[in-house]
């Protein structure tokens, strides 16, 4: 229902939802949400109708509809729909960010998620290569727990990530500290 309000009241941002998903997707030609009468109702009513989101596809000769695309497709589009409605200041929580995105959709969701970072605060999980090298070291927060006590920390108070030459080095390094294993305590 919020694509086809998107789709209806803000073209211009329902086109952006479509711009954005067909980085991922070239194949995708058009996301569509179709309104539609259930068979046993007068079409002419206005009062009871139901909403599919779908997707075109190049050398597919029918629409795609939303339960039957990918995981990753699924996850992307609704990712895409619902923080198009997300006011200034929202907090985002995603854990294992990666999770059913296929290496071809990854790219398209890490630039989406940093492109609102502006806007929207994003707490995000990962162990993926490819994300841990997109985020900026000075974005990183190391959240720490002994018990009932966390703790989250910048990335630049622990020494071992001042030395390093990519995000990813500094993930490693992160990783194989000593204190890890029981927590960084400080």
């Amino acid at each position: 229902h919020k694509a086809f309000l998107l789709q209806e009241l803000f073209p211009e941002s329902f086109a952006k939802v479509n711009e954005t998903f067909q980085e991922a997707f070239p194949a995708v030609r058009e996301v569509k949400v179709h309104r539609f009468h259930p068979a046993a109702l007068d079409p002419s009513t206005t009062e009871a109708y139901s909403v599919a989101l779908v997707v075109e596809e190049l050398g597919v000769d029918r629409l795609i509809f939303f339960s039957e695309m990918s995981s990753g497709m699924q996850r992307f589009l609704s990712f895409i729909v619902h923080l198009s409605f997300a006011p200034p200041g929202t907090v985002v929580l995603i854990d294992e960010l990666e999770s059913g995105f296929g290496v071809n959709c990854l790219p398209a969701v890490t630039d989406f998620l940093l492109s609102l970072a502006p806007n929207c605060q994003f707490i995000i999980t990962s162990h993926h290569p490819y994300i841990i090298e997109k985020i900026p070291l000075r974005q990183w927060k190391i959240v720490t727990r002994k018990g009932s006590r966390v703790r989250v920390l910048d990335a630049s108070r622990i020494p071992a990530l001042r030395e390093g030459k990519s995000s990813l080095d500094h993930f490693t390094r992160l990783m194989n500290l000593p204190e890890y294993e029981e927590g960084i305590v400080m």
